[in-house]
């Protein structure tokens, strides 16, 4: 193959499958009984004899906890979920408006229940906050999954925890 100098892991999404049909038409057309066969019949065939694998099934991490009364199986596992959430149920935590989602510090500017503009940083663990060297000065609420930080933390009066909200909402655990 000459269009084709690269190992088949570093080609392209779209190489890989130019290749990989030149492949087959190839050996279709190199075999005497199935070269007349049409398209659709060839893959038939292929998809009988070499189907795909089957899909692993998915397997629950431990630690994660079954959210099944909030439209999501599982509790997030990092930052990115507890945005997801935020966006489910920033209404219910006193914030009907979001202005802007960033993917710089701070992430989000949101319009709180009294028509105030607040910054908001998204973090898995409120601890986080200060692993990432932001400045408390510069965001008003920290929205986090899991609330981790000391009783005595002057952080924790601008954490919001998803988590405590869902199992005083609903319970779950």
């Amino acid at each position: 193959m000459e269009n084709f100098d690269s190992p088949l892991n570093g080609l392209t999404l779209g190489k890989e499958y130019e290749l990989l049909n030149t492949l087959l038409r190839e050996i279709k057309n190199s075999v005497e009984p199935i070269r007349n066969w049409d398209n659709a019949y060839f893959t038939r065939f292929l998809y009988k004899y070499f189907s795909p694998p089957k899909p692993q099934e998915e397997t629950v991490k431990p630690g994660l906890i079954p959210l099944s009364k909030i439209k999501l199986l599982y509790s997030p596992t990092n930052e990115l979920g507890v945005v997801l959430l935020f966006g489910m149920y920033h209404e219910e935590l006193g914030f009907p408006y979001i202005v802007k989602i960033s993917d710089k510090f701070p992430d989000a500017i949101v319009i709180d229940k009294s028509g105030n503009m607040r910054t908001i940083e998204f973090e898995y663990l409120a601890s986080n906050f200060r692993d990432h060297h932001h400045s408390s000065s510069q965001c008003d609420y920290i929205i986090c999954w899991i609330n981790n930080l000391p009783e005595d933390d002057e952080l924790r009066d601008k954490v919001i925890s998803i988590k405590e909200f869902i199992e005083e909402k609903y319970g779950e655990r």
